[in-house]
């Protein structure tokens, strides 16, 4: 499911090249490297404690060829801890890639939720929703405005010339940028009004609000 939405939304799951595999698994614990799939996606089962969670996230984020991690994380109790949160965050500071956060929305799993959230991780409910918290592609940016329900004013209305599309494109895939490297110092962006036609966008005015 998850492979199936990070290819609806652009986003392209690379080959972990078989000799990473076997690195992969000789850094986690002795009782999962038989278990595991080390392949994308990296399966690391029930049986994964924080660490080997914290060791295949640095895995993957050391790798040149990898720019995002999509954590989808099913906490099992005792194995998994709400000091997670705090451990991987270490990681996304020194490697300055996002990692993006998936946990069901469960009462049993909020503890774990606000260890994410009070490190600076804004934490998905839906495997759908977390793929498009990845920083914006300019394919996956012109898919979302066209995809508005209100795209066909773009293309000009009652002899209004039509909008830069491009142009808004480029200003979306911008923010998007903003966004994940900003992310951490602010609380909410709030962009409003943007303005478009066929000489550019603007954004008219923004809100940030800090913690």
């Amino acid at each position: 499911m998850a492979s199936d939405a990070c290819h609806h939304a652009g986003l392209y799951l690379v080959t972990i090249p078989c000799a990473d595999q076997a690195a992969l698994k000789e850094s986690l614990a002795p009782n999962l490297r038989d278990i595991v799939s080390a392949a994308n996606p990296i399966d690391l089962t029930g049986s994964a404690h924080d660490g080997d969670v914290y060791k295949a996230t640095e895995f993957c984020l050391q790798r040149d060829y990898i720019d995002a991690v999509v954590l989808l994380l099913l906490p099992y109790i005792p194995a998994i801890t709400p000091d997670i949160g705090a451990h991987v965050s270490q990681l996304r500071r020194e490697y300055d890639k996002p990692v993006l956060v998936y946990v069901r929305n469960l009462d049993k799993y909020k503890i774990y939720i606000e260890g994410f959230e009070l490190n600076g991780f804004p934490v998905s409910h839906s495997v759908d929703a977390v793929v498009r918290m990845a920083p914006e592609t300019e394919r996956q940016a012109k898919d979302a405005v066209l995809s508005l329900k209100r795209a066909r004013l773009l293309a000009g209305y009652r002899g209004s010339p039509a909008a830069d599309v491009d142009a808004l494109v480029r200003l979306v895939v911008t923010f998007s940028n903003l966004v994940h490297e900003l992310h951490a110092r602010v609380e909410s962006i709030d962009l409003n009004p943007v303005l478009y036609g066929p000489d550019g966008s603007l954004i008219a005015d923004a809100r940030i609000m800090l913690p």
